[in-house]
């Protein structure tokens, strides 16, 4: 081309044609997948009246596990969850309480979560080396105020006893009970 003005070459012509073809073809690509959607039936849910059941593995609020034996927080206070962490929303306070072994113990004298900023990335429970923290299937935390949604330790040991949870660690996943979407 000579200064803004001149004769196309046969490439120039070639790459145009090119790039309109491409562009039609994925309009009608687009266009086919919503006449496929158009008669299937639809996927919506009435919430609240009907609730959404998550896929086996969802990552939803993060609970303390409770040992099924003793009934006892699998939790012994290291907060090595806390540190894994990325926006620091775990908080844990401890202090120091004799066993009848005659060790020495942390007791957790608080824990909590606040699910506002949580990112439910799972990194808290792959911290873990005590399979204390799990990521349960609950999800519905809608709440009027911000403190409404930080959960303490009383509050993440009834959601681990009343949801279904699931303990997904690098790639395999492990649940205390059948997973109910099998297929």
């Amino acid at each position: 081309m000579d200064g803004g003005r001149g004769t196309l070459t046969g490439g120039d012509v070639a790459n145009h044609v090119k790039g309109v073809l491409n562009g039609g073809f994925g309009l009608i690509q687009g266009l086919g997948m919503t006449l496929k959607h158009l008669f299937e039936p639809p996927v919506t849910i009435q919430y609240p009246d009907e609730r959404w059941e998550p896929a086996h593995g969802f990552r939803g609020v993060p609970v303390l596990t409770v040992d099924e034996k003793t009934g006892e927080l699998k939790c012994v206070g290291c907060q090595a969850c806390a540190r894994a962490c990325p926006p620091q929303v775990i908080h844990i306070e401890t202090s120091r309480k004799d066993d009848p072994d005659g060790r020495k113990k942390l007791n957790i004298d608080a824990f909590s979560i606040d699910m506002s900023r949580c990112m439910l990335c799972n990194l808290c429970v792959e911290a873990c080396a005590f399979d204390a923290i799990a990521m349960s299937s609950h999800y519905e935390m809608a709440d009027y105020d911000l403190e409404g949604i930080v959960f303490d330790k009383e509050e993440l040991v009834a959601l681990y006893k009343r949801t279904r949870t699931a303990m997904v660690r690098a790639g395999h996943s492990w649940t205390p009970d059948e997973p109910e979407d099998k297929e």
